[in-house]
């Protein structure tokens, strides 16, 4: 049975870069697969940042999730490549890791959930328009600081436009980096709502009304429209409507910074809470009851060694920072070869 479970370290290797990664699999759940983004890198960020390192966890421990992966990007820890100021080649990697997630996974019906912090939330942005990506969690989104240089609204309107996606974001009302009202009305004019300060992931009221009406007469209840409704969700998020889970939702946490010194593992648990009302896990076909489908752990060599859970180190690095070229289009999830996306060498 403990075989069932690893956490393993190694390489993704991809057609443009061999990326550093700590990946969980557990092959006895039927869930979807959880990829996480760390903060930006020039900035000290890492896979081992307090809040990355809380989401895995939080992931890892839930049964929406048969694998879970942190991986550090490009330049950072034994990720090859450099550093890149506006990300442009961290763009393409998320796409790839993304790809490489949805094949681990058994059966025709590929969940994956894009998880980033500060400026990994802007990177996320762009694993929206794989297919296989069922939802989005942006926690501290990096809407101001040198969000000019970073181009962080255009990234911004990368969340917004993924209306066909269940999209959240969480910020502390404290954020050293974006004021909280600047998020609020960000998300209220693109049609979303603000969430109750509780564990419900229901909308305030007045909050979501005031959305529909910032974009215009109508504006709202076509977005909403066009989503439509989804299959049933396990309670809570069950009793809203598919258009309002597919809706891009905000929830403010008090007394937290840009930073969760003290409430990191209290946001990385809403956070995959809300995931696990959305994401269901259903039955994988051609998966036999030992098999291990295709996990991390199966591709990676010295496939009889597990490695134990690492403590993450503390929180180094974060958001906006300095200037270079625009931000590039995402590349098209059609033109990634799978066959490219493979996992080589464990270590520990």
């Amino acid at each position: 049975m403990a075989g069932r479970v690893k956490q393993r370290r190694g390489l993704i290797e991809t057609s443009h870069a061999k990326l550093d990664a700590l990946v969980y699999t557990n092959s006895e759940r039927r869930g979807g697969a959880a990829v996480i983004l760390h903060p930006y890198a020039l900035l000290g960020g890492s896979m081992e940042d307090h809040v990355v390192a809380e989401l895995f966890r939080a992931a890892a421990s839930s049964p929406a999730f048969s694998l879970v992966v942190r991986y550090n990007q490009r330049g950072v820890g034994r990720s090859s490549g450099s550093m890149n100021v506006r990300g442009k080649e961290d763009m393409a990697d998320v796409l790839d890791v993304v790809e490489w997630a949805a094949e681990q996974l058994p059966g025709p019906d590929k969940q994956v959930a894009v998880v980033g912090y500060s400026w990994g939330s802007c990177l996320a942005a762009y694993g929206l328009s794989h297919p296989a990506v069922a939802a989005y969690v942006g926690v501290s989104f990096p809407l101001g600081g040198l969000s000019f240089v970073l181009q962080t609204r255009r990234h911004f309107g990368e969340v917004c436009r993924a209306s066909h996606v269940p999209r959240l974001l969480l910020i502390g009302d404290q954020d050293q980096f974006t004021k909280e009202e600047a998020l609020r009305q960000a998300v209220l004019e693109s049609g979303g709502a603000l969430l109750r300060q509780d564990d419900s992931f229901e909308p305030q009221a007045d909050a979501a009304a005031a959305g529909a009406a910032t974009t215009g007469p109508g504006a709202g209840a076509a977005a909403a429209g066009a989503v439509g409704g989804g299959a049933a969700s396990p309670a809570p998020a069950a009793a809203l409507p598919g258009a309002e889970r597919r809706q891009l939702l905000l929830r403010v946490f008090p007394d937290s910074d840009h930073f969760w010194m003290s409430h990191a593992s209290l946001a990385a648990e809403y956070a995959v809470a809300w995931l696990q009302s959305l994401l269901q896990p259903g039955p994988q076909a051609g998966t036999e009851p030992g098999a291990e489908p295709g996990t991390a752990a199966a591709h990676a060599e010295a496939a009889g060694t597990e490695a134990s859970a690492e403590k993450p180190a503390a929180a180094a690095g974060d958001p906006p920072q300095p200037a270079g070229d625009a931000a590039p289009a995402p590349p098209a999830a059609a033109t990634l070869n799978s066959a490219q996306v493979v996992v080589t060498g464990a270590y520990s």
